[in-house]
């Protein structure tokens, strides 16, 4: 494991990438972040131009290997696990929490809505309904207007909206104006407390429960949040949820929308 002080002296991660997937500048040091992603929305490599900096550094470093989502969610306890027994990371991370804008974190988020299309810093964006593809309100509203039918599976053709971690089916059943029976029956016929007894009956039996460590995290109206520990690519994470959906939904009853989410 590399030293917190190792990274500048190494200044391995201070150079121009080769085709980035995204590249954004800050506005205050004019340093430039550069990430390039892989087919499977994995850092591939990451780099920055603009001169030495050990924050930039430590980013790049902890970056590569992260998934799309994984990147979303880095903050200072990422940084926090990685040296943890790094005695000068603490010093240094102590000034800097002294400063309210901490320039790599703010360029690092500024580049991920960027990638997925949420360019905000041009301008005001219509809300983002499918995080997995980008795919923002005024899309599903285009297509609404432009075709006289529209279904789910249609929208999912046209937009791959619903196509990965399936937590955003109940906003588009809103946009498209489907029934919402689905979640008056549950209610009517079973319990809260019922509904988790059979899931949890029902995973038992998935293949992949035991391998993945699958577990029911949350319940809300119709919508199941199954929770998992393992490392794993986003498409491995999309094929997984419909395998999920096609078999629980078979045991238990096709009104539930079951999702996935990293613990």
């Amino acid at each position: 494991m590399i030293k917190f002080k190792e990274l500048l002296l190494s200044n391995s991660f201070n150079k121009k990438l080769e085709s980035p997937s995204v590249s954004v500048r800050s506005s205050s040091s004019h340093r430039q972040l550069e990430i390039r992603f892989d087919s499977k929305d994995v850092i591939f490599s990451a780099g920055y131009t603009g001169g030495p900096d050990l924050w930039f550094e430590a980013l790049c470093h902890c970056l590569v290997g992260l998934r799309f989502s994984e990147a979303q969610d880095f903050q200072w306890k990422s940084f926090d696990e990685v040296f943890r027994d790094d005695d000068f990371y603490w010093e240094r991370k102590t000034e800097a929490l002294d400063h309210i804008f901490f320039e790599a974190f703010e360029v690092l988020r500024v580049a991920l809505d960027v990638y997925r299309g949420r360019e905000h810093v041009y301008g005001e964006a219509s809300p983002l309904i499918c995080r997995c593809f980008g795919v923002r309100e005024s899309d599903v509203v285009a297509l609404l207007q432009s075709e006289e039918v529209v279904t789910l599976e249609k929208l999912a053709q046209e937009t791959k909206a619903s196509m990965g971690c399936r937590s955003c089916l109940p906003q588009l059943k809103k946009l498209l104006n489907l029934p919402g029976e689905s979640e008056k029956r549950l209610i009517a016929g079973k319990s809260k407390a019922d509904w988790i007894l059979m899931i949890d009956e029902a995973l038992k039996v998935f293949p992949f429960t035991q391998d993945w460590q699958m577990r029911v995290e949350e319940f809300s109206r119709n919508t199941v949040i199954i929770t998992y520990e393992r490392a794993v690519s986003q498409k491995e994470e999309e094929n997984m949820g419909r395998k999920l959906q096609g078999f629980l939904g078979s045991e238990t009853t096709p009104d539930l929308v079951f999702f996935l989410r990293r613990r």
